[in-house]
This record gives structure tokens, sequence and C-alpha cells, in this order.
């Protein structure tokens, strides 16, 4: 068996535990799943397994919430490019921008201002899945300088 990730962990398993043990603590009934005199390893090892399920059932509901929070604000920061009028990039980080995917992409765009979001996305992966390649999770316009 895999050892879970740190994301399992944070984003996954803790959530999952704070939700159950609110639940016992909410609904004195389910107390009785856990003993007086503590909790065995199989106990833990079986409310650890439950937690990491009610854990994915949490990051999904707060997946479907975040896409319908950012679809109120016109989409996500990484469309906001796409937009004639944006003040996540000036206009010479956009140029730069528009560049470096036609470098280090092979990518033409032409004007990254007009493009339909839904061009740019495949786009904006691609440069997300690169930038990790490099070993970055996040990365500004110029660390595509290094990209091969």
């Amino acid at each position: 068996m895999n050892k879970l990730t740190f994301y399992e962990q944070v984003g996954i398993v803790i959530p999952g535990s704070v939700f159950l043990f609110g639940l016992l603590l909410f609904f004195p009934v389910l107390q009785t799943v856990l003993t007086k005199d503590g909790v065995s390893f199989g106990e833990l090892g079986i409310f650890v397994l439950v937690s990491y399920a009610a854990g994915h059932l949490i990051a999904a509901v707060g997946n479907a919430t975040e896409i319908f929070l950012w679809r109120l604000v016109g989409g996500m920061p990484s469309d906001w490019v796409t937009r004639t009028q944006t003040s996540l990039l000036s206009a010479p980080q956009i140029d730069l921008l528009e560049k470096k995917v036609h470098m280090r992409l092979g990518i033409t765009v032409g004007n990254i201002r007009r493009l339909d979001p839904k061009i740019w996305w495949p786009i904006s992966r691609q440069i997300y899945a690169a930038l990790r390649k490099m070993g970055r999770r996040r990365g500004s316009i110029h660390s595509m300088e290094t990209m091969a």
C-alpha cells in the first residue's frame, strides 16, 4: 500500500476526521461506537478509513462550490487574461505571455485578450503541466524562460 500523500492527509483525512468527530459530538447515539476504555487499534483504523471516505465527500462538495463561485465572478483567474480589460496582468506581461507560449510550447495564440476562454483553457493547462514538470507548482511568466 502506498503512503498517504501530504494532500491526502491535510486535504482529505483531517477534514473527514474532524467531520466524523463533530458528528460524534452532536449525535450522542453514535458515541456507542467508541468504548469508554479507549479506542482499539482496529477501531482507529476503521475511523481513519471512514474519515478518508468522508473527506472525499467533503472535497467533492468543496470542488462543486468552488466551480459555482468562480462562475459567479466571471471564471477562474487563469481565464481573466482573455478579457480585454484585466487587472491580473499588465499589457506588457500579456504580450510576453503570448511570445512565451509560442516560443516554449509552439502554440500561436495571437491576441490572448480576445481569445475564447474555451480555447485558452487547454493552453493554460499545458502551461501548468510544463511548470509542474519543471518542479514549479505555480510560476510567473518569467519561469517559462527555462521550459524545455
